[in-house]
């Protein structure tokens, strides 16, 4: 990689033949050139896009190619200019490219989406798209599904042809969550498919896998929670939740399943590959930098793309998190803030009245 700093101004000749123009002069500008080209990066879009501005413009003139992650749209989806837009930067970070997709204005997933992303849908897919989002797994695709608690039937009823079913309820783990609130989850790395510690999720809803699956096909869970959580049909605001063995679903509960299977319509070698949450909330803007939850998000986003290793570049913003503490964590902390600290107090007052007497 070569650099050169080249004043327009003194050296007007040089400018033109990289295609500075006036207002890159005024601004500024960087110039990138490859043997796929050239690309002019100005200013501005430094400020705006940071380091994405630059990333973009040397893998375009070396020729790389992006893979495209397609967020679906029109179901009250959390979008990547919305609720996800954290989650768009931090795949832009990665290498990856986010774009919206609307499917009731298409006739097809576009070629080259290397993942498609269902985030949150409030709204039931119509039978057209579900068959379009059908279609494209048949051939070898792959997406990420992130859902709510008790979503659309139509959807269940789709994942369950996947192996997964969704069941009414809201997963509740006395033994595991974030403190205050039973309802959101705490996992640990030993519940943990990739071995993230302290991801956590706002709210989820319960996936069982199924046993009996067909050859060549694969399916586990992602994440679960402990033996003393259930899946609780009949949460009740502002009450402490309480397990009903009559109607509730004793755990271990799984909150995110991952499949893969070879399918007779995708190309030789190639796996169609599915990952399943029972919560979105968690990759959102308020929660996506806090604990693991982003790398969560990423990893099962590079895990649906299957590729060669991507390069991660850490930005140096740092974002506001979140203190994610467990029961005990919390439970810690109120007692010694009440009580440690006045007896520190306490005692070095009795320390200094003995020195002085």
């Amino acid at each position: 990689l070569t650099v050169r700093e080249l004043d327009p101004d003194v050296h007007p000749d040089q400018a033109r033949r990289y295609g500075v123009s006036r207002y890159g002069a005024q601004y500024g500008s960087v110039v990138f050139r490859g043997e796929k080209g050239k690309r002019q990066v100005f200013g501005p879009q430094i400020t705006a896009e940071a380091e994405h501005a630059f990333t973009s413009a040397i893998l375009e003139v070396t020729g790389t190619v992006q893979k495209q992650v397609y967020f679906l749209t029109g179901h009250g989806d959390n979008g990547i200019r919305g609720s996800y837009s954290q989650a768009a930067s931090g795949l832009r970070d990665n290498l990856f490219q986010a774009e919206s997709l609307d499917l009731a204005a298409t006739t097809r997933i576009p070629e080259d989406a290397a993942v498609l992303v269902l985030a949150g849908p409030q709204q039931p897919l119509s039978r057209r798209e579900l068959a379009l989002i059908q279609r494209y797994l048949e051939t070898g695709g792959r997406l990420f599904v992130l859902l709510n608690p008790n979503p659309p039937q139509a959807l269940r009823q789709w994942l369950s042809a996947w192996w997964i079913d969704v069941p009414d309820g809201v997963v509740i783990d006395p033994a595991s969550y974030a403190a205050p609130h039973q309802d959101h989850p705490l996992i640990p790395k030993t519940r943990n498919t990739f071995g993230l510690a302290d991801t956590y999720f706002p709210g989820a809803a319960g996936l069982i896998p199924r046993q009996q699956l067909p050859e060549n096909t694969e399916l586990a869970a992602l994440v679960w929670t402990s033996p003393e959580s259930w899946i609780d049909t009949h949460v009740a605001p502002g009450k402490a939740p309480v397990f009903d063995a009559n109607a509730d679903l004793k755990g271990p509960i799984a909150i995110g399943a991952l499949l893969s299977t070879q399918l007779p319509g995708a190309e030789a070698g190639r796996e169609t590959r599915l990952v399943v949450m029972g919560d979105a909330d968690f990759a959102s803007n308020p929660h996506f930098h806090n604990g693991r939850n982003s790398d969560l998000f990423l990893s099962a986003v590079h895990w649906l793309g299957a590729g060669d290793d991507l390069i991660s570049i850490d930005r140096k913003v740092l974002a506001t998190r979140r203190l994610v503490l467990s029961p005990e964590e919390a439970r810690f902390l109120n007692l010694s803030s009440i009580g440690l600290l006045p007896f520190l107090l306490l005692a070095t007052g009795g320390y200094v009245w003995w020195r002085r007497r």
